[in-house]
């Protein structure tokens, strides 16, 4: 559907480490867009899902 997305980026507390599960959600159907698992919030988790999305070459 393409028509509205929204990002979220959750913080989980697993065997004493963070984790932070970030995604990318299509709110007409539901469908998960992207997503990541990574032990750091940084801003190149969500730069990454940017690119990917719109097919954006890296610098």
């Amino acid at each position: 559907m393409n028509q509205q997305w929204v990002m979220d980026v959750t913080e989980f507390h697993l065997f004493g480490e963070k984790r932070y599960l970030s995604l990318v959600l299509d709110l007409c159907n539901g469908e998960i867009i992207a997503y990541a698992v990574v032990s750091h919030p940084v801003y190149r988790l969500v730069g990454g899902y940017i690119r990917e999305i719109f097919y954006i070459p890296s610098a």
